[in-house]
């Protein structure tokens, strides 16, 4: 297993400064003025006034993501973000392994913070578990993006890492998006070293909001 200094040394890289990630649930620019403006929900009314502040949910606190190796995720998680874990630990119980429709669970965990959102690492040791390559097309999976400030920058940081993303970085032009509140938008997308989707965005526009 290696240790926490060569986790450093397999990520030398230029750390990001601390405005050079925020993260943003994907879709939530759609909330935005710009395409509430005769969209759906203004058209059909929210209706917020139909709930309690209590019933409902406060921001995300956390996205868990189920790795094969922990010391490998964090390594590469570590070369995205540019942080290192504010904790690491380990779970073996079985109450909490049947709260999660398992037997039980023994675990080694990790989690990074990211502007208020933890990304928790978690290597589950017993039982061990099947890679879902959960594609973007396939119903049930997800993406996790990250909002950047300085896209090439980025991009390049995870080339250099060695690092591959799936295919040419996009930016949203006419005639392919819509609406063109979105059009300057410029995505890539990549698979953390077990599968996960992941997305880092440079919103323009509409999504800029």
């Amino acid at each position: 297993m290696r240790g926490r200094a060569d986790r450093r040394r397999g990520c030398a890289l230029r750390r990001p400064t601390a405005e050079s990630f925020r993260l943003v649930p994907h879709g939530a620019a759609l909330h935005s003025r710009a395409f509430r403006r005769g969209g759906r929900a203004h058209r059909e009314g929210l209706r917020h006034d139909r709930f309690h502040h209590s019933d409902e949910p406060h921001p995300a606190a956390h996205v868990g993501i189920s790795v094969s190796d922990l010391d490998a995720s964090i390594a590469f998680y570590t070369a995205l973000t540019g942080r290192e874990p504010v904790a690491e630990g380990t779970m073996s119980s079985v109450p909490f392994g049947k709260a999660q429709g398992l037997p039980a669970a023994k675990l080694r965990y990790a989690t990074i913070n990211l502007d208020g959102l933890g990304i928790d690492l978690i290597q589950f040791q017993e039982p061990v578990g099947e890679r879902t390559n959960g594609k973007a097309n396939r119903p049930g999976s997800m993406h996790l993006c990250l909002r950047v400030d300085d896209f090439d920058a980025v991009y390049q940081r995870m080339k250099e890492a060695g690092y591959d993303f799936l295919g040419d970085d996009y930016t949203f032009i006419a005639g392919e998006v819509t609406p063109d509140a979105a059009l300057g938008t410029r995505v890539a997308y990549f698979n953390d070293p077990d599968g996960t989707n992941l997305e880092i965005i440079q919103p323009k526009g509409g999504f800029a909001s």
